[in-house]
Formats: structure tokens, C-alpha cells, sequence
């Protein structure tokens, strides 16, 4: 009888069956991947530091190159380059939540990153009861879990809870939600005013217009905010939260403009694969259109993150078990969270030629696929996963956006998005010394200040 991954044991069996992985794994490093997955289950913290809240990586990294065929030496690597800043998981001796689960003391503990252990405990308890589809149900799409603003914690963090989340459902594997559900529960549910208020306003206008929200396009957005001056003078440089810097100078526009593209409940599958398929478009084309024209090629951090994200949109409308109630969700939220974060990074000029007309800095391998050859590459190179996650995720849009006709929310066709990755790769593996591998802010100047110029092409 075949061994069953559970709430506490990591358990590959093979990458999923996907546009977004090589079916080119092997017996060794599927077993790589789970002990290195097993240990950071076990011995490390969602985050690698409590106080700024950055994130703890390992398993993204270690599950993105699994599933683009990496070695088991590669997989190593990865987890020995990043696991020395890592933080320990914390007391193991802390009781889980059982106690609270229901309750009203429940909010009081959410929030808090020092309690990641305690909530890893209790949701694995919880997914060993219930099952994970139903765990994750409960607790992010109950009217209790609404109430404690769990699907606003979701896309908090710059959408890494939503990250997590979507690998374990992605890969099957109940020990990664059960990390992901603490992961969430641990964030702050800072976009929760911003993303209620695009419910509304939506809702408000799709009750007298059947049609809306589906007239307009993500890509459309893009621009009618980079026409805004309001939107666009909304953060400056010096505001350390950025996106914060939008709701606090211009929520009232970021709202009605936001709030324009709209999934409705009632949504049939149709419209939400190509809801989800137009999400990936639009974020693989706001992130690749922004670098300057007068700089190296460099993606902006932040959009870079709705790249990495983007794959788990058609994961999360494949899934059978959710209704499209629920599906409808976490597409508004992650649409409207793109579009905010294009605002919050400065609005920038939008130069799509630069792509297009993209050519790579190293031609394709010998008897494989520009995607095999985009991934042996990336499987190699030093970082802490956002390369092989951006090139991961291109791969997939590739596939998933196939079907659709170029134009009208969907401009990034199938080759361009090998472009996109190589765009990312180039920029990865050709960095001066003090150079960034992203840059923070892409509308502000400042973020370039340490990028090498001019660009010979584009």
C-alpha cells in the first residue's frame, strides 16, 4: 500500500501534473526534496525575521526547481544558500489552540508571528481531523474566518501566505497547508479596508448591471491609473509601506479604479478560467513592461511577486471541491491587489516594445525545449527562489493562457512569455558588483540608482 503524505509528514510522490512543471524527476531527488521539505516543516519559522516580517523561503525554492527537474545536488544547494538566516521554529512545548478554535479569544492570538509554532499545531491537528480541502474552507472562507479577516491575511505580506497556500494544494501536500494556514494566521490583515471596499463597490454596481466587472480588462487599469495624477503622486520614495501610502492618499480612487474589473459570485466555470488566465497575463505583462528603457533590465520586486503568485490562479479554479463563490474571491483580491501594486510602486511608464522585441543572452540548448533550457539554468543560479518562481510561473501562463485570443486583456502570447523568463534569468546571472537582482519601486528613480545604463537594445 502506498504511503500517504499527512498534516505532519511531507510526501512528493512526483511533481503535479501541470503546465507548470518537466515531468523529468527522478527517485533521488524526490527524496531530496521531501527530507529537505521535512526538515524546515519541522526545525524552522514561517519567517526569517519576526520583527520586519520577512519570509522564510525554502520551501517555494526547494518545490519550484523540483518541479523544473533539479538534481539532487541543486535542490541541496538551494537549501544551504538560504537556511543559515532562517529562524528556529520556536518552543515545541507550546499548546495548540484546540481550546480557542471556536471562541472568541481566537482573534486576540491572530496576527502575532511569535505564535506561528502554536498555529501550525493546531491546524495540523485540525487537517487531521477534517481533512485539509476542509480545513482551508473553515478557515479561510467561513463566515468566522470572513470575520477574522483570513482572506485579507492571505494576500497580506505581499501575497506570500497566498504563495504557501497555493504549493500545498498545488503538490497535495497537507504539512504545507497546515504551514500555510498558520502563515496566515500570524499576518496582519493590512489590505482588509481596500479590498472590502472593492466588494462593495462591486457588488453595488453589478446589482444594476449583470454585465459589469467583465468589460474591462486588468491591462486597461494599468493605464488609466498611469493617467491618474492622483494615483500617481499617491507614495513618494520615502514611504516605508508603500501600498499603506495609497490607501492613506488616495483609497477613494484606488477603489473605483480597482473595483472596475469584478467576478461575480455567481461566476461559471468558464468565466472563472478565464478570469484566472487573464490575472496571470496581466501580471507577467506589468512586471515586464516597467524597467526603464535607459537601465539594464530589471523587474520590479514587488510585481515580480503577482508573477510568482499568478500560477496557483489556475490551481485555485481547477479545484473541484470549492465552489466558485469562494473562487470568486481569491480572484477579486488577487486582481485588485496587482492593480494596487503597480499604484503603490509609482505608476510607471508602461513600455511593452522592450518585450517584444527582447532578445535572450543565450540561445537554447541541444535537443530540448526554450523552457527546459530556461529551467536547467535556473536550477543553478544562486538566490533565494524568486528566479526559478518567476520562470516557473511564465512557463505556466504560457500553457494557460493559450487558449484565449491575443489582445482584449490578453497580450502576452505564448512565445513572449519565453521572453519574460529569459528577461529574468539574463538579468539574474548578468549583475555588476553592488548591482540589485530586482529593483524595489520601479516608478521611483531612486530604485535605480545602483543599476548599470544605459541599455545598447531592447
Amino acid at each position: 500500500m502506498t504511503e500517504s503524505p499527512t498534516a505532519t509528514k511531507i510526501l512528493l510522490q512526483g511533481p503535479p501534473a501541470s503546465a507548470a512543471a518537466l515531468q523529468n524527476s527522478t527517485h533521488d531527488s524526490t527524496s531530496k526534496a521531501n527530507a529537505l521539505l521535512q526538515e524546515n516543516h519541522d526545525n524552522l519559522h514561517i519567517f526569517s525575521d519576526l520583527e520586519d516580517r520577512l519570509h522564510n523561503h525554502l520551501a517555494h525554492h526547494l518545490l519550484a526547481i523540483y518541479a523544473l527537474g533539479a538534481t539532487p545536488d541543486q535542490l541541496q544547494f538551494a537549501y544551504d544558500t538560504n537556511v543559515g538566516h532562517q529562524l528556529p521554529i520556536g518552543d515545541k512545548e507550546q499548546p495548540a489552540l484546540k481550546t480557542i478554535s471556536h471562541s472568541d479569544d481566537w482573534s486576540d492570538y491572530l496576527g502575532k508571528a511569535e505564535l506561528y509554532h502554536t498555529f501550525l499545531q493546531f491546524f495540523e491537528d485540525t487537517i487531521e481531523q477534517i481533512g485539509w480541502q476542509e480545513a482551508v474552507k473553515r478557515y479561510i472562507f467561513s463566515e468566522k474566518a470572513i470575520k477574522d479577516g483570513m482572506p485579507e491575511r492571505l494576500v497580506g505580506g505581499f501575497l506570500h501566505p497566498w504563495i504557501h497556500l497555493g504549493y500545498g494544494v498545488e503538490f497535495e501536500q497537507p504539512a504545507l497547508i497546515a504551514e500555510a494556514l498558520a502563515q496566515t494566521a500570524v499576518h496582519d490583515k493590512w489590505p482588509s479596508e481596500y479590498l472590502k471596499n472593492c466588494t462593495s463597490a462591486a457588488t453595488a454596481a453589478a446589482s444594476k448591471d449583470p454585465e459589469y466587472g467583465r468589460k474591462t480588462t486588468i491591462l486597461s487599469l494599468f493605464n488609466e491609473a498611469h493617467g491618474s495624477e492622483k494615483l500617481r503622486q499617491s507614495t513618494k520614495w520615502s514611504d516605508p509601506q508603500k501600498n499603506k501610502a495609497v490607501y492613506a492618499n488616495a483609497m477613494d480612487e484606488m477603489v473605483a479604479l480597482a473595483s472596475k474589473w469584478f467576478v461575480p459570485p455567481t461566476a461559471t466555470n468558464d468565466v472563472i478560467a478565464k478570469a484566472a488566465a487573464e490575472l496571470v497575463s496581466a501580471a507577467a505583462f506589468i512586471c515586464s513592461a516597467t524597467p526603464r528603457l535607459d537601465k539594464k533590465v530589471k523587474f520590479d520586486f514587488f510585481l515580480m511577486h503577482t508573477v510568482t503568485s499568478s500560477v496557483f490562479l489556475d490551481v485555485w479554479a481547477r479545484q473541484t471541491w470549492l465552489g466558485n463563490a469562494e473562487k470568486s474571491v481569491l480572484l477579486n483580491y488577487f486582481g485588485w491587489m496587482v492593480v494596487n501594486m503597480y499604484v503603490s510602486r509609482g505608476c510607471a511608464d508602461i513600455n511593452f516594445d522592450q518585450v517584444k522585441n527582447y532578445k535572450g543572452k543565450v540561445g537554447q540548448s541541444t535537443g530540448v525545449s526554450k523552457w527546459e533550457t530556461i529551467a536547467q539554468r535556473v536550477n543553478k543560479i544562486k538566490d533565494d527562489g524568486h528566479v526559478p518562481k518567476t520562470a516557473r510561473a511564465l512557463m505556466n501562463a504560457a500553457k494557460v493562457s493559450a487558449p484565449y485570443t491575443p489582445g482584449d486583456g490578453f497580450e502576452v502570447t505564448p512565445e513572449i512569455y519565453e521572453k519574460i523568463a529569459e528577461m529574468a534569468v539574463d538579468a539574474a546571472e548578468d549583475r555588476g558588483e553592488g548591482e540589485p537582482l530586482w529593483v524595489r519601486s520601479t516608478g521611483h528613480p531612486e530604485a535605480w540608482a545602483k543599476v548599470e545604463g544605459p541599455r545598447l537594445e531592447y
